[in-house]
């Protein structure tokens, strides 16, 4: 069985769970981030608390993170961005995403590290959307499908059956062009 361990930025165990998101390039774009920051109230605050690193509402998730997979840069409230399943077979996690029809300065990698002591897996993980049967419903921007600035995608490692895992851990990477 392949268990997925996820943790806030906080964890201080990292033996028990483990959310893993990185931020690379915070900079370029097309203006997306610039109007999302806008429509979510952050036009409002002080410079700083604008910058796609900031934090202003303290979750531990910088702006950019919070834009890239829809959640509030003003509320601490804690948000599921994301869901993580395994059985014996698979470990996957499903998140929002914003299309890259909208934003395409915004890539998305998963990887997988079957233990912390050896390094970040690229290329074992398939990802699924719509045409998949991923639902594109409940989405950030309270719109369906093809009216949402967003996509639920859900990605799921390759295991290989010759080499079982016990349990993985995944991270989302969040780069910018």
């Amino acid at each position: 069985a392949v268990s997925v361990h996820n943790a806030s930025v906080t964890s201080s165990d990292l033996g028990f769970d483990l959310r893993l998101f990185t931020i690379v390039d915070p900079t370029g774009g097309n203006g997306e981030f610039t109007n999302w920051a806008k429509e979510n109230g952050l036009s409002d605050r002080p410079a700083e608390d604008q910058a796609m690193d900031a934090d202003p509402d303290g979750d531990g998730k910088p702006n950019l993170l919070e834009y890239a997979l829809g959640g509030n840069p003003l509320s601490d409230q804690e948000e599921s961005l994301q869901e993580t399943t395994a059985d014996q077979s698979k470990a996957s996690i499903t998140f929002f995403r914003v299309k890259q029809s909208v934003d395409s300065a915004l890539t998305y990698k998963v990887q997988l590290c079957p233990n912390l002591n050896v390094g970040w897996e690229d290329g074992r993980v398939k990802v699924e959307g719509a045409a998949d049967g991923v639902a594109q419903t409940s989405l950030p921007d309270g719109k369906v499908g093809l009216l949402s600035k967003f996509e639920r995608v859900r990605a799921t490692f390759l295991q290989d059956p010759s080499t079982p895992l016990d349990k993985a851990f995944l991270r989302i990477v969040i780069s910018r062009e």
